[in-house]
């Protein structure tokens, strides 16, 4: 379509039409594939701010020009017989071209942000294997959940059972209402969490019901604060 409306702008101004060129230059609405692909990959997996959001949507329309100027110079190399620099090129898809990425990747920001985490749930309970028999434990007991690789610690109000998985496998599970990474060895339900202090540095300690104290990571202190 693209490439038909370039036919017919240079017919409007009796201008001259190359097909070879007007392909390269809509190489641009391609991009669009890897980068929405890239932003579902990255974010729809977990529950993430508005700063969050807004910083993806700077940073995609930003790879987006300068990997768009980077392909039309290398393609141009290639295929015709003069080359468009880089600079020339991302300055003007910085002038001409800015609003469309912005449009498209902030409409597929607010769509992800607005999903739950996708992945084959199990709403209200997990079965753990103990010895060569199978508990069922509903989240709703489970204070937190702490990596001990190759296994997670899936911790109750009086007991804690070593779990096959991946903290990233659980989470996908769970009621991003109800649970939150606090590290990226932990997760912990909300209902249970007690109080929470400053370490003065960035990071804070967190003290559940049953006692334990778990270490908010800076990274994640942000979501943590918009869900408490």
């Amino acid at each position: 379509m693209s490439v038909f409306q370039d036919y017919l702008q240079a017919v409007r101004n009796n201008g001259s039409f190359y097909i070879s060129e007007s392909l390269l230059f809509n190489s641009f609405w391609l991009l669009f594939i890897p980068g929405i692909l890239a932003l579902k990959k990255i974010y729809a997996s977990r529950v993430s701010s508005r700063f969050k959001l807004i910083i993806g949507l700077i940073l995609s329309i930003i790879a987006h020009l300068v990997l768009y100027a980077v392909l039309i110079h290398f393609l141009s190399l290639l295929f015709l017989t003069h080359a468009y620099s880089i600079h020339h090129t991302l300055k003007y898809g910085v002038s001409t071209l800015l609003i469309s990425p912005f449009v498209i990747y902030g409409v597929v920001l607010l769509i992800i942000a607005k999903q739950k985490p996708s992945g084959k749930l199990s709403p209200h309970s997990i079965r753990i294997k103990i010895g060569s028999e199978f508990k069922k434990i509903s989240f709703s007991e489970v204070h937190y959940f702490q990596s001990e690789s190759p296994y997670i610690r899936v911790q109750t109000e009086l007991k804690s059972y070593l779990h096959n998985a991946t903290l990233k496998e659980m989470e996908l599970q769970l009621d991003p209402k109800a649970f939150i990474r606090i590290h990226k060895s932990a997760i912990i339900n909300l209902n249970y969490m007690d109080s929470y202090v400053s370490r003065n540095n960035g990071d804070y300690d967190i003290k559940m019901t049953n006692g334990d104290v778990l270490r908010l990571s800076r990274n994640y202190a942000a979501d943590f604060k918009q869900s408490v």
